[in-house]
């Protein structure tokens, strides 16, 4: 083996160590379970999503797409809106682990998978959507989980709570958000009252939810709720990307 590849496998090794997976080589890697405030979690996806989820943990742990590493002040509750099977607050509880941590999922399919992965380590979960205000709703879209989407249907078998609701059941103030609602965002920065409860915001944004909108439209939008963006990504020709947002850093630059 190569100097560069023994590098490379001995950083591979001490990344995932972090989460309590050890192997000897690279090719006996297998993530089949993580360790997390000291519980042992096995790690279960849908059928044909393994690689697309461990690949999703592997962001959120190790390249913090959603700047997890940033939030100041350390949060002491945690939003999680879209958990899908709870991988970002798997990391939450790691990163945070004294935070309230309330994470919502409409898709009735991965409900199981999520209580899996949480339940035991604390996050309270509820199986209903969140937007601007309360209903029913029906889900939609792809059939791969990270694509899912909800349409507003009075006829819905699915739960949609107000934010509103979700800031005030999780204690009214809200350290850190996470928004991954497949553009329910925009509702909820334009209408919710309780976003200004929210210190920090991290976010994926979908464009094509609102046609004809740019990504400096959802950046002023975050803005007018009174953050500071202090970071924004965005794939040429994707119609989504990330935000990183807070209100601690608004104050202390006024």
């Amino acid at each position: 083996m190569s100097i560069s590849g023994l590098f490379f496998q001995l950083r591979f090794r001490r990344k995932w160590a972090q989460l309590g997976v050890r192997f000897l080589r690279t090719r006996d890697f297998k993530l089949d379970h993580v360790k997390v405030a000291g519980r042992k979690i096995a790690l279960n996806f849908p059928d044909g999503e393994k690689a697309a989820l461990e690949h999703e943990l592997a962001q959120i742990f190790f390249d913090d797409c959603y700047h997890l590493k940033d939030v100041r002040p350390k949060p002491a509750a945690v939003l999680d809106i879209g958990g899908n099977v709870g991988m970002f607050s798997l990391v939450a509880r790691h990163r945070f682990p004294r935070a309230v941590i309330h994470c919502y999922e409409p898709n009735p399919r991965l409900h199981g998978f999520l209580a899996g992965h949480v339940g035991p380590l604390g996050v309270e979960i509820f199986r209903e959507a969140v937007g601007d205000r309360a209903g029913t709703v029906a889900m939609a879209g792809s059939n791969q989980s990270l694509f899912g989407t909800v349409v507003a249907d009075t006829g819905g078998t699915v739960l949609m709570t107000a934010f509103d609701t979700a800031v005030e059941r999780i204690g009214g103030k809200v350290g850190l958000l996470k928004l991954d609602c497949e553009g329910a965002e925009w509702g909820i920065l334009e209408n919710a009252r309780a976003f200004d409860a929210v210190t920090t915001l991290t976010m994926e944004f979908h464009l094509w939810a609102r046609p004809g909108s740019t990504v400096r439209d959802i950046q002023a939008l975050v803005e007018r709720r009174g953050m500071e963006v202090s970071f924004t990504s965005q794939r040429p020709g994707e119609e989504w990307g990330l935000i990183f947002a807070s209100r601690e850093r608004r104050r202390k630059a006024a």
